[in-house]
């Protein structure tokens, strides 16, 4: 058995002849610690460390070459279709109102240059240390790759695979030591907007698009800007003593991220950013509260703290400062930024939906009829049992087993 030392020793080789790739340093910072020398005395150390970062551009380069090795990416000559098989083609990549139009094959392939990136990060203790990680990889859309039958007829001897799942491997971005706080996590913002000045320079023949990020929720509130907890805990504004209302819910559109930039600085506390404070509306003294007020066009008679602060509350929804990646300049618009099209989901699907179908396998067998009450409850045993809390992924599992198990019941029926 191999020791500590040998397999440090190992991987410090590979590294340094570039077998193993650990990306490039990025985020500088100290870091203090403390020990007791050889003569029993307390000193303290403080050392520069650093995070590390493997380019959006590499990624993407990379994952272009797997891609095309694994045969999904989709290589179509527009031009040689006739209008039949063009409008087939875009009945078949679900766009079937491009075959319509009087551009639409050129409009097509344009689109299947636009590569969709999806991001994701999150924060977690190692070892009792801190520390976030990025992740990202391609969207799956059938204008740029294959569908699962078509892959299946251009292979046909080779074994069936889940195109999506294939296209949105995640790839390690950026991983580093870093505290839960907004100001430590935003500085990895610089070397992240590096990458997205850049990434269309240099990568030939597609075009990448940040387009969606799918983290859990304290990183989706630090990523839009929003307060973590309080009254206007979601992203989506509604504040939490409305959530119950289905329909304020359902009428209420969430603000792009352009629109929350905008929001922040139509007032003047944003302007304290440029001291260092990452969040500018907390912590305001009350006549700065009405200097903000009164910059938004807002005149109040009742001048107490609580009036005042309550109203400027209900105006922000929960904003606390910029989305993370216009924080460093917070004037320019995110089609500047190269985020035009970035989104920040106001919901976790998977989260939400894990509780609701745990109910769901639990209390059908109670609806359904007497003949097939105790077939119901047998499979919630079988699959929920005694568990108290279930996976997301778990969860997500058993509702498609829940859906193959009534299809057999009711065919059984008949």
């Amino acid at each position: 058995m191999r020791s500590a030392k040998v397999f440090k020793r190992i991987i410090k080789r590979n590294i340094q002849s570039k077998k193993f790739d650990i990306g490039e340093e990025v985020a500088p910072k100290f870091y203090k610690t403390n020990f007791i020398n050889s003569d029993g005395d307390l000193q303290e150390k403080t050392k520069k460390i650093y995070g590390r970062k493997i380019p959006i551009k590499t990624i993407i380069s990379n994952e272009v070459n797997r891609l095309e090795k694994g045969g999904v990416l989709r290589h179509s000559d527009y031009e040689k279709m006739t209008q039949e098989q063009f409008k087939h083609f875009c009945t078949k990549i679900l766009e079937p109102e491009l075959a319509e139009h009087h551009n639409g094959k050129d409009t097509i392939q344009q689109k299947e240059k636009e590569w969709k990136l999806k991001m994701w990060h999150d924060h977690s203790d190692i070892l009792n240390h801190s520390y976030v990680s990025f992740m990202t990889c391609f969207l799956y859309d059938p204008i740029n790759f294959l569908t699962d039958e078509e892959y299946a007829e251009r292979f046909p001897v080779k074994k069936k695979i889940d195109v999506q799942s294939f296209v949105e491997r995640p790839q390690l971005y950026i991983f580093g030591l870093s505290g839960s706080s907004d100001k430590e996590q935003l500085t990895y913002t610089e070397t992240r907007l590096e990458d997205l000045a850049n990434v269309t320079k240099e990568v030939e023949n597609i075009k990448p698009i940040l387009r969606v990020f799918t983290g859990d929720n304290p990183a989706r509130q630090f990523e839009s800007g929003q307060q973590r907890g309080g009254k206007f805990s979601c992203v989506c504004g509604v504040p939490g003593s409305e959530h119950s209302n289905f329909m304020k819910c359902y009428f209420t559109e969430p603000l792009t991220l352009e629109e929350r930039r905008k929001h922040v600085v139509s007032g003047q506390a944003w302007q304290s950013m440029a001291s260092g404070v990452a969040n500018p509306f907390q912590g305001l003294r009350k006549e700065h509260i009405i200097e903000e007020l009164e910059s938004r066009g807002i005149w109040l008679h009742d001048e107490k703290k609580p009036i005042v602060q309550d109203k400027l509350t209900e105006i922000l929804h929960g904003i606390v400062r910029p989305p993370a990646l216009c924080c460093l300049h917070p004037l320019k618009s995110t089609s500047e930024l190269n985020i035009k099209y970035y989104e920040i989901l106001a919901c976790e699907p998977l989260h939400d939906l894990t509780n609701v179908i745990q109910n769901l396998i639990q209390e059908l067998p109670h609806h359904v009829g007497e003949n097939n009450k105790q077939d119901f409850l047998s499979f919630s045993d079988t699959t929920i049992g005694n568990k108290n809390q279930i996976k997301g992924s778990d969860a997500r599992l058993y509702v498609v087993k829940l859906a193959k198990f009534s299809i057999q019941k009711y065919e059984d029926c008949f």
